[in-house]
């Protein structure tokens, strides 16, 4: 599936932000639409690509986490039940809409999203962040083996300069993979891979 991507690098860390493309945007709506979706869902109840269903259970954010490098800080809720529930969230992991990686997730959990590396410029100047306290489903993949478009690992041949951070730093080898879908609305934002939340 055709799928932007945006690669971020702060800090001597590289960090992927994936975007469902137009063309999963469509797919999705053309799912609800003859699916017969749950309120607010996006895909057909039961609908898979081979992905089993979610097996952890969603309950909200205990305490704040941040991913420093990309901007994102996930806070408890301000509300515990969402319009969309956590199984029809993780459902867009299993039909393809949502960029996410093999295998149960660590955690699916409820919480409040401020991303203060995207948003929008108004005609002043003035910066607005898209998602700043968002209700959101955060499914995480918490210390996994970064993959190589995330800057993860450091090659051994010549070419590893490229590779590595401000002052010979290595590129992290640990990272968290995190997909967030709108609570609300139960589209899909974006999935996060890079250094693992503090």
């Amino acid at each position: 599936m055709d799928r932007s991507v945006v690669a971020q690098r702060h800090s001597g860390h590289a960090t992927t932000r994936r975007r469902s493309s137009v063309l999963a945007a469509v797919l999705s709506l053309l799912v609800g639409l003859t699916g017969c979706s749950a309120p607010g869902g996006t895909v057909a109840p039961g609908a898979s690509s081979g992905r089993a269903a979610l097996s952890v259970s969603g309950e909200p954010l205990a305490g704040a986490r941040t991913y420093p490098t990309a901007g994102i800080t996930l806070a408890q809720p301000t509300v515990r039940v969402a319009s969309v529930s956590a199984t029809v969230a993780y459902d867009l992991c299993r039909t393809g809409v949502a960029d996410c990686p093999d295998g149960q997730p660590t955690s699916a959990e409820l919480a409040s999203i401020t991303d203060a590396s995207h948003g929008t410029n108004s005609a002043g100047g003035t910066f607005r962040q898209l998602l700043n306290g968002t209700l959101v489903w955060v499914f995480s993949w918490r210390n996994i083996t970064c993959p190589r478009s995330s800057g993860g690992g450091v090659s051994t041949h010549a070419s590893a300069s490229i590779d590595a951070g401000p002052s010979g730093t290595a590129e992290p080898t640990i990272c968290d993979e995190v997909a967030f879908v709108d609570a609300t609305t139960g589209g899909f934002l974006f999935t996060y891979t890079g250094p693992p939340a503090q």
